[in-house]
């Protein structure tokens, strides 16, 4: 059954019903509502009504305040983000691999390592792995070679 053999019948079951139908005519590609020159009238509501100028302004003070009420909803939340963020907050997904993991994944990319390798190891893709460059660059990891612990401290290589 195609889709205006289901439309035609749930019109024909509404008008056995008791209830209105009312046909735009034919469609028109682009043509608005007012164009066609059809309106709205709520059959349970008489003051909701877009064919005539009361209705239309009582419809015009409803957008307005629902308008209004969205501009307020987006700045409260705006503010409850920004103070989630001070207090320590982080959004989004928790990532997949510690700072430590990920120091170590991008050593052994710079060592030569396959890309699936080091996400197999890790137990994640190896998109993950090739994105890890651009989102966090690894905080230096000191080797052997470059510091030596000594009484007074760490000495750095020269």
């Amino acid at each position: 059954m195609g889709y205006l053999e289901t439309l035609r019948g749930r019109s024909l079951r509404l008008q056995q019903s008791g209830g209105q139908v009312i046909s735009m005519g034919p469609k028109r590609p682009g043509a608005t509502v007012s164009e066609r020159q059809a309106g709205f009238r709520s059959l349970a509501d008489p003051m909701i009504d877009t064919t005539s100028p009361h209705g239309k302004l009582i419809l015009a003070v409803l957008a307005a305040l629902a308008e209004f009420e969205r501009s307020m909803i987006l700045a409260r939340t705006g503010e409850g983000r920004k103070r989630a963020q001070a207090n320590g907050v982080r959004f989004g997904r928790k990532p997949k691999l510690s700072d430590f993991q990920v120091r170590e994944a991008l050593v052994r990319r710079a060592n030569g390592e396959s890309l699936v390798d080091i996400g197999r190891s890790f137990g994640v893709s190896h998109s993950t792995i090739s994105r890890l460059q651009l989102k966090r660059p690894p905080s230096p990891i000191p080797s052997v070679t470059e510091a030596s612990p000594t009484a007074e401290g760490v000495i750095p290589r020269p």
